[in-house]
């Protein structure tokens, strides 16, 4: 595997390269462990079904700094949540080009989170928190309700359901940047009645195409207008099986 990562390196490098990120050879370095990390843990704890290096620069890391350009016109980012972060992302690979950034990331399956806390060590990020908790139960401490200036979340449920897990945690005037597929506006569409209650209010949307012809994808900038009501998040399991 580390062959076939130094063959990607510089591949990857012009990619982000249009994005207005420069690597340099620490990051470069924290990216070639990462994959290698990530195929071996995934031999035994079932991380991803993308182990193949060029589908994990390209789906994965690519796809996770491509919101770099957004965050760069929003600076300064206070706090910012990865909720549902997988095996790390977008959390991790933004982490890596935007060392400055108070990362948390937040998953409720164990073996993601003791994961991710042996990427966080190997490869040396400060500032960075990791969670093993459900989002309805973490909203409701004190340290994370309406505390975050910005939230990530890439491909983890449905529009509705996903802003009532999200909204809680954001700050006011804060934004949420909703990774999904090509199909993200249409639904937007459909999420009317949770973005009222819960004040989400579109700002725009961008699409971009994964390198090597590997799928297209958009993000929906949505910003929070109003603080959340105090009933939301409902308890574990109500905004997916009854979404608003």
């Amino acid at each position: 595997m580390g062959d076939i990562n130094r063959m990607m390196d510089s591949e990857f490098q012009q990619w982000v390269l249009k994005l207005g990120i420069v690597l340099d050879e620490h990051q470069v370095n924290q990216f070639q462990k990462y994959a290698e990390f990530l195929v071996k843990w995934n031999e035994t704890r079932n991380l991803t079904s993308i182990t193949e290096a060029d589908e994990i620069y390209s789906k994965h890391f690519f796809d996770s700094v491509a919101l770099f350009p957004l965050l760069q016109k929003q600076l300064p980012v206070h706090r910012l949540m990865d909720l549902g972060t997988g095996a790390g992302f977008p959390g991790v690979p933004l982490k890596i080009v935007m060392p400055e950034l108070n990362l948390t990331l937040c998953d409720s399956l164990r073996k993601r989170v003791e994961f991710l806390r042996y990427v966080v060590e190997e490869l040396g990020l400060s500032g960075v928190t990791v969670i093993h908790a459900r989002a309805e139960e973490l909203a409701l401490q004190k340290d994370h309700r309406e505390s975050y200036s910005h939230l990530v979340s890439r491909a983890v449920a449905a529009m509705p359901t996903l802003l009532e897990w999200v909204f809680p945690f954001l700050q006011v005037e804060g934004h949420f940047f909703a990774m999904k597929g090509p199909s993200a506006l249409e639904e937007w569409k459909l999420s009317n009645r949770a973005a009222n209650v819960l004040g989400a209010l579109f700002v725009h949307d961008y699409d971009y195409d994964l390198p090597m012809n590997m799928g297209q994808r958009m993000v929906l900038d949505i910003k929070k207008v109003k603080p959340t009501p105090r009933r939301f998040p409902r308890k574990p399991g109500d905004a997916s099986r009854n979404p608003l």
